[in-house]
């Protein structure tokens, strides 16, 4: 049994212990008299229901539709009872996309390769970035791809205020990126494993569809395997399923775990140590996007024995890359002048050492890039 339907199950039982009291003293008992008389605590009641008002409308002895009902308990007790709904959507439709495609298994050797890119941000995609992203996966052929987060952009379903002549260009952004990262990418590695981590910007449909159109979620044309090509490009998904976790954002809980030491985010931290925070925050060395300025942080294990310390005790690296958008992006969140950085990171794993190098490559501002020798030039593209 998972946690929603857990917590379902404890609301039934809480519902008919109400309304045991209820018929006990042939009225509506008050919180004081349910306390007195009733099974469960207070805060197992407001665990479930926010409020006791809330159970008794659970019961169906309070009308949500009174005059006299806060708008705010209002829309709690309406997001109560979609929750079933939304989690049915996210285990139907999401949930089955994630680990679908693995070949963790597929090949086992002591040196593997992971290539890393995020923030494509879909109409701000920068095409020279990606097209040194793309080629350099062709290149090296590497064993996982993991693109961390914010590959689209979901403007029109944001909360920032909107320009009015973007507002019909979902289906095109969408598009942009199945044909000029997803397709070409597994065209240039047809055998790697290509993870896609659902960032904070992709969260804006899961949200909206959750909390907006659930009459629309289940449309053939919304599904995410065929919005984003699942199937058609053998992509995993990564993500949480939101109902299953607490309070902490979802879009900070999705994270893959590499050969069981490397991990990769989509990143929430925006200090200005805010690759340390990532590190501090996993405690594993790793990388993360979401800022769009490369910064690295290095850390090592605060214990130290008489013995010769393990290669997990050893200093942790964690690197917050760049992005792969254009600077006009920044200008819809970021006032004043936009000074972010393009880059994306080359990973070599040695899963039998637990250690790992990284090789992070960046981009310059005039469109310059060196990957392992190979010398890259915008105006020569």
């Amino acid at each position: 049994m998972n946690d929603q339907e857990a917590k379902t199950k404890k609301a039934n039982f809480i519902k008919e212990d109400y309304l045991r009291i209820y018929k006990m003293m042939d009225k509506i008992p008050s919180r004081e008299e349910y306390l007195v008389h009733g099974h469960y605590s207070k805060s197992e009641i407001v665990a479930i229901f926010g409020t006791f008002t809330g159970l008794k409308q659970y019961s169906g002895l309070f009308s949500k539709n009174e005059e006299n009902v806060p708008s705010t308990l209002r829309k709690n007790l309406e997001k109560f009872e979609v929750e079933g709904q939304c989690k049915e959507y996210v285990k139907v439709e999401i949930m089955p996309w994630v680990g679908k495609y693995s070949h963790n298994d597929r090949k086992k050797n002591d040196h593997k390769v992971l290539l890393v890119g995020a923030d494509f941000h879909d109409d701000y995609l920068d095409p020279f970035s990606t097209f040194v992203f793309i080629d350099t996966a062709k290149r090296i052929q590497p064993d996982y791809v993991c693109i961390a987060g914010d590959a689209f952009d979901f403007y029109e379903l944001s909360s920032f205020n909107q320009d009015p002549q973007r507002a019909f260009t979902l289906q095109k952004q969408i598009d942009l990126i199945r044909e000029k990262l997803f397709k070409p990418l597994r065209e240039a590695c047809p055998d790697a494993q290509i993870d896609f981590i659902i960032g904070n910007h992709e969260y804006r449909l899961v949200r909206f569809l959750m909390s907006q159109a659930q009459a629309l979620a289940s449309l053939r044309c919304l599904r995410f395997s065929e919005l984003f090509g699942l199937d058609e490009f053998k992509i995993n998904l990564v993500t949480r399923n939101r109902f299953d976790t607490n309070s902490i954002p979802e879009d900070q809980k999705n994270y893959k775990l590499y050969d069981g030491m490397y991990l990769v985010t989509h990143g929430s931290a925006t200090t200005t140590n805010h690759a340390g925070k990532e590190l501090d925050r996993w405690g594993y060395s790793g990388c993360s996007a979401h800022v769009h300025h490369y910064q690295k942080a290095t850390k090592t294990s605060p214990v130290i024995t008489g013995q010769s310390r393990s290669n997990l005790d050893g200093p942790k690296t964690w690197i917050s890359m760049g992005c792969m958008c254009q600077d006009a992006c920044g200008e819809e969140y970021v006032d004043g002048i936009v000074r972010w950085q393009r880059g994306f990171n080359i990973v070599h794993l040695f899963p039998k050492e637990k250690q790992f190098v990284n090789n992070y490559i960046e981009i310059t501002n005039s469109g310059k890039a060196i990957v392992d020798g190979v010398f890259y030039d915008k105006k020569s593209k």
